[in-house]
């Protein structure tokens, strides 16, 4: 099984908006009709690094793992009642509730807190974690960016 995971360039959920052939547009079922997609829209790095992982371990069949990593300025923050907040530079919302307003922890995060070096470095420790536990499993795994990761010019790999 192919397990794909992303931010909305590997959800594909826009193309339905986008044209009514749409099906034959997504490009995950191109690569294989069988397949899990585990990406959603709006998400951060921080997501896709967990979620991915957390299938990985769940001890499913995996073959093959692509992962479209997105802007490195979006994060995914836990919340006291257990809900995650996803920031993006522009907007936020809660997971369980998007339309909670979130304007406040939104710009209390961007100034008090985010850090592109950082987010930088996150990154990298998260492809360097997924590409770990992929070849400890034997997965064939590809990385892409939809984002304008503009410091990585290269394949990290190990």
């Amino acid at each position: 099984m192919i397990v794909f995971n992303g931010c909305s360039f590997v959800e594909q959920s826009h193309l339905e908006l986008e044209s009514v052939d749409w099906k034959s547009l997504y490009w995950p079922a191109l690569i294989s009709q069988e397949h899990v997609n585990l990406a959603q829209s709006g998400c951060s790095n921080t997501r896709i690094w967990r979620t991915t992982l957390d299938y990985i371990h769940s001890g499913k069949d995996i073959s093959a793992l692509v992962v479209g990593w997105t802007n490195i300025a979006r994060e995914e923050l836990p919340t006291s009642n257990g809900d995650t907040l996803n920031c993006l530079p522009y907007s936020a919302s809660f997971n369980n509730d998007p339309h909670v307003e979130a304007k406040e922890l939104h710009e209390h995060w961007y100034k008090y807190h985010y850090n592109d070096w950082l987010s930088y470095e996150r990154l990298i420790d998260y492809i360097l974690t997924i590409q770990d536990a992929c070849a400890v499993r034997k997965i064939t795994v590809i990385c892409l960016t939809a984002g304008q990761q503009t410091i990585l010019h290269c394949q990290v790999s190990i």
